[in-house]
């Protein structure tokens, strides 16, 4: 078992930049229209169950603090050409807030001003609450 969470955001630097939000309606769109312009950051890792959003990538946010794992998802937006990366957990207030921000202050750092590093309001419980219509774009989801 891992670090959790609370001992996690007291072990690392707050970022120094704010992520913008995406409410789930908005990121439904992005996927329904957009698919490829998107690249989805799943931070969960013990409660990483129930399923994922459909296309995301399950990073857990105890692997990313710092350039090296910040810089290994801005290559993999780079590689995929996208514009927007959304993070999120289960709640997205703690580890996506914070590996949003992360993103952001790498992105500035490196003058990257094409791809922008967001967070998915609610997180996954928020998602999962919009019902079938949100649902059918999980792949393993179980209630």
């Amino acid at each position: 078992m891992g670090i959790d969470v609370p001992t996690w955001c007291r072990s690392y630097a707050a970022p120094e930049s704010t992520a913008a939000t995406i409410d789930k309606s908005e990121l439904k769109k992005d996927i329904e229209e957009n698919p490829e312009g998107i690249l989805i950051i799943d931070l969960r890792r013990e409660d990483f169950e129930g399923g994922n959003i459909k296309g995301s990538y399950n990073i857990p946010a105890q692997s990313i603090y710092g350039y090296e794992g910040i810089s290994k998802i801005v290559k993999l937006a780079e590689s995929t050409k996208v514009n927007k990366v959304i993070f999120h957990c289960k709640l997205s207030r703690d580890r996506a807030t914070r590996s949003a921000g992360w993103f952001q202050d790498y992105v500035k750092k490196h003058n990257i001003e094409d791809i922008q590093g967001v967070v998915l309001s609610g997180g996954i419980l928020e998602w999962v609450s919009g019902g079938d219509d949100y649902t059918q774009l999980m792949e393993g989801f179980d209630q």
